[in-house]
């Protein structure tokens, strides 16, 4: 679209790597693939998704690599999309592979909330539409990074604000959150809580798990990070104490401490 608004002479063509084989196979039928081919090498910007789809197709490849070709040594712009790099595409022939990687390779990563916010901001000003900040933060927090998920649940939110002439507010993004998007109830496990405790207290894992009679490791909430470690409170006003106490007999605080 912006290169059609900035160029409008040239001639931009999407199409998916699945149509592109059916056009293809359809030109072979009825004996018309020089047209096809030429169709294609007359286009400005080519854009073709999913193109690992082709993996299995040694025809619609050796078609597409005449095209891609001709493009390429007349400077026209060529765009594809995978699932994967290049090198990753097994059963395509190396002189097409080494065109793939000539070109930049960028990997289109997993949005982050900031930006799945910023994306939902910038549909909202382009619609026109007026929702509120916190449903936004909430739709980005749960959407798991999926732009289409993203899209596809602020449709269903303003969908049902019109059809059921309410506004757009938390409980109905909850409502819509729970019909459209797969939320992640993973349960809380001993694990996750010891994973989180030794980290806020800075005690290894294996520690806590071990044989050893050090309280230390195992009474880590009772006091204070200041408090020397391995002697109670009480104890640690004491230097005498301090010094004296072998650190496997000092007994755990009392709960009342």
């Amino acid at each position: 679209m912006r290169t059609k608004k900035l160029y409008p002479q040239k001639r931009v063509l999407y199409v998916s790597a699945r149509l592109f084989q059916v056009q293809f196979t359809d030109s072979v039928r009825q004996n018309t693939t020089n047209d096809f081919i030429n169709f294609f090498q007359s286009i400005d910007v080519l854009i073709v998704d999913d193109i690992q789809e082709w993996v299995s197709s040694p025809k619609t490849l050796d078609t597409f690599f005449h095209i891609f070709d001709h493009l390429f040594r007349l400077g026209k712009q060529i765009i594809l999309a995978s699932d994967r790099p290049p090198v990753d595409l097994t059963g395509v022939k190396d002189r097409l592979l080494t065109r793939f990687s000539c070109g930049l390779i960028a990997e289109l990563e997993k949005p982050n909330m900031q930006l799945c916010i910023d994306i939902l901001n910038a549909k909202c000003r382009r619609d026109g539409l007026k929702i509120p900040a916190e449903v936004i933060q909430y739709i980005a927090q749960t959407a798991n990074g999926s732009v289409r998920d993203l899209e596809g649940v602020l449709n269903s939110l303003m969908a049902y604000s019109i059809v059921y002439n309410s506004n757009v507010d938390m409980h109905l993004a909850e409502r819509i959150i729970k019909r459209s998007v797969k939320v992640d109830n993973h349960p809380l496990t001993i694990d996750d809580i010891l994973e989180k405790v030794c980290q806020h207290f800075g005690v290894s894992q294996q520690k806590v798990a071990s044989a050893s009679s050090c309280r230390c490791a195992r009474w880590p909430c009772i006091w204070p990070r200041s408090t020397p470690r391995c002697q109670p409170p009480a104890l640690a006003n004491s230097s005498a104490a301090a010094t004296t106490a072998p650190c496997s007999t000092v007994a755990p605080p009392s709960s009342s401490a």
